[in-house]
This record gives C-alpha cells, sequence and structure tokens, in this order.
C-alpha cells in the first residue's frame, strides 16, 4: 500500500483543471473543479436538511443508539438560517414537524427531546417516508436529505423511479448501516439526487462516518454545477453532475467532438452565481487511461437504461464496443 498526498496551489475560489487524451482519433476530457482550500473561504449556504431515519426493529440496540447519537449531533450543527425536519419510519412513518421549520433553539431543543424518545420496532417500509421528504414545498434553501437504514429494499426500480419523478431540486444522501441494505438501489438512488452513498458495515464506526458525513453538508462550495461547451457538442458525465463540497473535487469526463473549444463551467456560489471558461488548448495531453473514466460512467448508463428498456441486446452491443474501445474488463 501507499498514500499519495497532493495540495492544489491556493485559491479563494473554485479553480478548474482540466486533462486530455485522444482514443481512436475521438477526443477525451477530465476536468477536476476545485474547492478552496481554506474552508474559511467557502461563504455559508443556508440549508433544508430532512433527516430520514430506520427505525425498524432491526435496529434495535447499538444501531439505534448510534442513530439517536447522529440526529443530536445533526441538530447541534444546525446555523439559524437553517430549516430543517426529522423523519423516522418502520411498518409507517412519522414526522417531528409537519414540515421543515427554522433552527431556532426552541425547535432544535424539541428536536432532540423527540430524538432521545425514538424506540426501534416494527418493518421496513422506505418509499413512503422518502415520498415525504422529498415532497415539501420547494423554499430558496438548499434542501439535504439523509436517508439512513439497515434494511434491504425490493421493488428496487419502481421505488427508483419514484424518487427520480419526485426528487426535484433535493439532494439526497443515503447510509447503509450493517450488511443488509441492497447498495447498488441507495448508490443508483444517490447519484440521482446529486448526493453521495455511505456504508457503515461496522456499527461501532457510525457516529465516526455520519459525523464526518454530517461536517461536509454543511460545506457546500458550488451548487447547481453545470458544464456546457462551446464549438460542438459533448458527452459529459456523471449526469446530474454533483455539487462540490470542501476537500472533495467533483471530476468530471467529456467526450467532445471536433468543433469543441472551450467549457464553460458555472454553479451557485453562496448567493451568488460563479463562472469559468476553459479553452482545451490549454489541457495538456496525456498519456493514456484519462479516456476510462468516461467510458466507466457511459457504460454505468448504458446499463441503466438496459434494465429499463426491453432490447437488452442492443444496449449489450453499445457496452461492449466502449468497453473494447478503452480496454475495460
Amino acid at each position: 500500500d501507499f498514500i499519495l498526498e497532493w495540495h492544489e496551489k491556493e485559491s479563494s475560489t473554485p479553480a478548474v483543471n482540466m486533462w486530455r487524451e485522444q482514443v481512436n482519433n475521438e477526443e477525451y476530457l477530465l476536468a477536476t473543479v476545485m474547492p478552496p482550500r481554506n474552508d474559511a473561504d467557502i461563504p455559508y449556504q443556508p440549508r433544508e436538511l430532512i433527516l430520514v431515519i430506520d427505525t425498524s426493529g432491526s435496529m434495535a440496540g447499538d444501531s439505534m443508539d448510534a442513530a439517536i447519537a447522529t440526529l443530536l449531533d445533526a441538530i447541534a450543527g444546525l446555523h439559524p438560517e437553517d430549516s430543517f425536519n426529522i423523519i423516522e419510519f418502520n411498518s409507517d412513518y412519522t414526522t417531528f414537524f409537519d414540515s421543515p421549520q427554522p433552527a431556532t433553539p426552541e425547535n432544535r431543543a424539541a428536536a432532540q427531546r423527540m430524538a432521545k424518545r425514538l424506540r426501534a420496532d416494527g418493518g421496513t417500509e422506505m418509499l413512503p417516508p422518502l415520498r415525504e421528504a422529498l415532497g415539501y414545498s420547494n423554499t430558496n434553501l438548499l434542501r439535504q436529505v439523509v436517508f439512513i437504514t439497515d434494511g434491504s429494499v425490493g421493488y428496487e426500480h419502481t421505488v427508483i423511479e419514484s424518487i427520480r419523478n419526485t426528487l426535484g431540486n433535493a439532494r439526497l444522501f443515503t447510509v447503509g448501516i450493517g450488511t443488509a441494505p441492497n447498495h447498488w438501489f441507495m448508490r443508483k438512488v444517490a447519484a440521482a439526487g446529486r448526493g453521495t452513498f455511505h456504508t457503515i458495515p461496522n456499527v461501532s464506526q457510525v457516529n465516526i462516518k455520519m459525523s464526518k458525513l454530517l461536517r461536509k453538508l454543511e460545506s457546500p462550495a458550488l451548487t447547481d454545477l453545470r458544464v456546457t461547451v462551446d464549438g460542438g457538442t459533448a458527452e459529459i458525465m456523471p449526469e446530474p453532475i454533483p455539487d462540490l463540497y470542501a476537500n472533495e473535487p467533483v471530476v468530471i469526463a467529456a467526450k467532445l467532438d471536433s468543433g469543441v473549444h472551450t467549457l464553460n463551467f458555472s454553479g451557485r456560489w453562496g448567493d451568488q452565481e460563479w463562472h469559468e471558461s476553459v479553452s482545451i488548448n490549454n489541457a495538456p495531453h496525456t498519456g493514456s487511461g484519462l479516456s476510462s473514466v468516461w467510458a466507466k460512467q457511459k457504460i454505468e448508463s448504458l446499463l441503466d437504461e438496459q434494465r429499463a428498456s426491453g432490447h437488452p441486446e442492443f444496449y449489450r452491443s453499445l457496452i461492449t464496443s466502449i468497453a473494447l474501445d478503452h480496454q475495460l474488463l
């Protein structure tokens, strides 16, 4: 094993770096959008934090204790400008408040008292609480939904389609505790929601890993990140592009046609718009391997389409062709 440590040059605003590679006379590009090196340079963006917590019978014991500690930690990290709500679910679901409420000292204290009274019992019905979390009226706040469970889910495609239809402008982060959760499902749901999936196989690590996730969610550097091109067209991955957070670059891969000469990056920087345009002529050529980042994500996208289609052989041929072109097993 080895550890590679590297530091980006000092910058008080997001910075873009690009590299490119040619494979079979086709142009591929890799871009990283870097957050400021100093977290203090990131303007605070008010949030609407919705915590959806599994309280089914399988969560009894250490898992429930860790989940309650996570809720208390999340409540403690809220700012006065934020709003929040907590939804607990088992065979049914219950909301702490009828709708997200301002993070006043009174509301936070009430939520802490309710969190300490949570008990594990019943089954695991995931879809209704998720619909509730995603169905609140839109506000100007950045809505972050954190879904925590130790249970598996069947009827995955039905749930994924339902979530995509109700997601709106929310960000969805999923957390699987133990070995039972359906990792494929939770990863797909998080990707569709411009969030991330976190697995915690060991209950003793719940507090540490959840604390790390909650601290991350407090520091969105760029939201609504978008990439457009001038002079041609491009296939850009991932789609949708996730938000940029402190200490975590966003990596964007693209396959360009011959007319593209500029990539335009834009997003929301606090309460302002951020823009940066970079000429591909400024992107140095690499040796090999860069294009595989795009190819892997393209194959993943085609596999998703294949599962929902009635023509698996059509997608099989596309996937095989891309894999051979980029030497992917």
